[in-house]
C-alpha cells in the first residue's frame, strides 16, 4: 500500500517550511490540512487492510491437458498480484489467463509483488520462456515521489529482458486522483505526476516492437467507488474483470 504523505504538500503561514506530515494535526488550522489529516486514518485503514489482503504469487495451469503449454507471465505490484482479490481467477492475471487457454494449456506465472517500484523490477526476472507478459508498474513510483527517469529506465531495462516474448502490455497506473483515500488537496500534485508517468513509460513502450501500453485513459470506463476494494484504492474484481479485456486485447491484437 503506497504512504500518500510521500506527497504531502507543505503548510502556508508560519509553519511553511515544514512538511504537513511533522506537524500534529491540531496545530493545522485551515479545513484542507484538517482534511489531509482525516485522511490520514482512512490511509492507515487501508493500509492495515493490505497486510491481511489476499494476495497471488507462483504458477496457475489453465485449459485443457496438451503437449504445449505456453506462459504468461505476470509482473510489477498490487495490481499483478491481484491484492484484495481472493481467486486468481478473478485478476486480471488469471481472467486473461483464461481467455488464452480456449484452446490451449497455458502456464500463469505470477512474479509481481505488492509495493514494487521500477527499481524492483529487477528481483522479478522473467525465465525466459514467457510467450506474453504484463507489467504493472508506476504507482508505487508515483506515491513515494521516485524519479519517473529511472522508472523508464528500468522498464526499458526489463522489457529488454522479455526480448524473446511475442507481446508485453506495461499497465501504467490508474488515474489516482480517483481513488477514495486520495485527499483533495493532493489530487492536483497526484494528476500532474500520473501524467508524468505515463508519458515515461509510453516513452519506454515505444522503443521495443512487441511491446504495448495500457494506461488510465484505456480503461474505457470513469473510475467510481464501485470499482474500488474495501480499502478506497486498489481495484476490486470488477475492476480486475476491465483490466482483463484490455490487457487481452492488446496481447492479442
Amino acid at each position: 500500500m503506497p504512504a500518500l504523505e510521500s506527497i504531502a504538500p507543505k503548510c502556508r503561514g508560519p509553519s511553511r517550511n515544514r512538511d504537513v506530515r511533522d506537524i500534529p494535526p491540531h496545530s493545522c488550522l485551515s479545513d484542507n490540512q484538517s482534511m489531509f489529516w482525516e485522511a490520514f486514518g482512512t490511509v492507515r485503514s487501508a493500509q492495515e487492510w493490505c497486510l491481511s489482503a489476499p494476495r497471488h504469487e507462483g504458477e496457475f495451469v489453465f485449459g485443457p491437458d496438451g503437449e504445449e503449454t505456453i506462459v504468461f507471465g505476470v509482473f510489477g505490484d498490487s495490481v499483478g498480484c491481484g491484492l484484495g482479490v481472493p481467486r486468481v481467477e478473478s485478476t486480471f492475471a488469471g481472467a486473461v489467463a483464461s481467455r488464452l487457454a480456449a484452446a490451449q494449456r497455458v502456464l500463469c506465472r505470477i512474479r509481481a509483488v505488492s509495493g514494487t517500484r521500477g527499481r524492483g523490477l529487477a528481483a522479478q526476472r522473467p525465465a525466459g520462456d514467457e510467450r506474453f507478459a504484463a507489467v504493472s508498474i508506476g504507482t508505487n513510483d508515483i506515491i513515494h515521489g521516485e524519479s519517473l527517469r529511472d522508472l523508464e529506465h528500468a522498464v526499458c531495462s526489463f522489457l529488454d529482458e522479455l526480448r524473446d516474448a511475442e507481446r508485453v502490455v506495461v499497465l501504467g497506473p490508474a488515474d489516482l486522483t480517483a481513488a477514495l483515500i486520495v485527499p483533495p488537496l493532493i489530487r492536483p500534485v497526484l494528476r500532474q505526476r500520473v501524467r508524468a508517468c505515463e508519458a515515461a513509460l509510453r516513452r519506454a513502450v515505444a522503443r521495443f516492437p512487441y511491446a504495448r501500453h495500457f494506461g488510465p485513459d484505456d480503461l474505457g470506463v470513469r473510475l467510481t467507488p464501485d470499482l474500488f476494494a474495501v480499502d478506497g484504492f486498489h481495484p476490486n474484481e470488477t475492476a480486475h474483470a476491465l483490466i482483463a479485456d484490455g490487457v487481452f486485447a492488446r496481447l492479442v491484437g
